[in-house]
């Protein structure tokens, strides 16, 4: 959106009927929830400008997540964890992950600060391919990937 301010010494925004911060003509927003929104900008005149108000429609879609992990290693019959770093634009802070081993869910854990992790005890040495899929949230989409385990 533009709006002409020529001649006028302020101009004031709102989203959704709530103040924004305007620093010089740069308009500061942040943290607007999914979904659709209303920005309104007014110029305030003086004794030879009229105050201009405009409105625009801003949309914020939900960001994409990925899940990020690298190969592991691990001894049979001994603990791990299974761990993927769940990231979008930063890193995801809220969901969960479901690990799955072919069609068989073997658990699933909480995104905290970016991770989830998930403790395994590999029953044998072999090669392992787990689907590890990331909800999605009102803020995030679905996302997936496999990760890889070589168990000695």
């Amino acid at each position: 959106m533009t709006v002409n301010t020529e001649g006028a010494t302020e101009f004031t925004a709102m989203v959704d009927g709530v103040g924004v911060d305007v620093e010089g003509k740069v308009i500061m927003i942040s943290n607007l929830d999914v979904g659709n929104h209303i920005l309104t900008v007014t110029t305030v005149g003086d004794a030879n400008h009229d105050s201009v108000t405009k409105t625009a429609r801003i949309t914020v879609n939900k960001a994409k997540s990925q899940i990020l992990s690298d190969d592991s290693n691990a001894t049979e019959c001994q603990k791990i964890n299974l761990t993927v770093r769940v990231a979008g634009v930063n890193l995801v802070d809220e969901g969960s992950v479901a690990f799955f081993d072919g069609e068989h869910k073997i658990g699933q854990a909480d995104v905290n600060k970016g991770i989830a992790k998930l403790p395994y005890v590999p029953s044998k040495a072999g090669e392992y391919s787990f689907l590890v899929v990331y909800s999605g949230t009102s803020r995030y989409l679905p996302s997936n990937s496999t990760i890889q385990l070589t168990v000695f």
